[in-house]
């Protein structure tokens, strides 16, 4: 581990949680990018999430993620996806998806922003709660008829 991440991991030390539970450190910003690690305890749930027009990169140091994801599809529709993230694993979240984090196992992220948000959490107000409801039982029907159970069980 780096000894600029060694100290990122330090500085958690001093930090009180984010309103959904997990812990998080800015390592570095600019105008263009943000990089910050995060560190989500066993069992915590993160709240449906967005970064606007940023794309995120996230990589798992340690531990298990798991993601729930929404992306936007035309006529204000949304896909739903579902994906666990274990150590070593990378994964993107693009421009105006929205997606909650819970950890299965505590994690340690690195988490990369760019360009780096106005807002670090975009509020998803004005989302079609209903339209994401939808996507979810879109994919829950494609898995049924696939011969797969829904993807979010156990």
């Amino acid at each position: 581990m780096s000894a600029s991440l060694a100290g990122a991991w330090r500085a958690f030390d001093g930090l009180g949680p984010e309103p959904d539970g997990h812990l998080r450190c800015e390592i570095r910003a600019s105008s263009d990018h943000e990089i910050a690690c995060a560190l989500w305890p066993r069992g915590v749930e993160g709240m449906l999430q967005g970064y606007g027009a940023s794309r995120a990169w996230l990589h798992v140091l340690c531990g298990t993620i798991e993601e729930e994801r929404y992306l936007p599809l035309s006529g204000g529709e949304w896909s739903y996806e579902h994906h666990v993230h274990g150590a070593g694993a990378s994964f993107e979240l693009p421009q105006h998806a929205l997606h909650r984090l819970s950890a299965r196992r505590t994690a340690q992220l690195l988490v990369a922003l760019s360009p780096r948000p106005t807002v670090r959490v975009v509020p998803f107000d004005g989302v079609d709660v209903e339209a994401l409801r939808r996507a979810r039982l879109r994919r829950a029907r494609d898995e049924s008829r696939a011969g797969r159970g829904p993807s979010w069980e156990p």
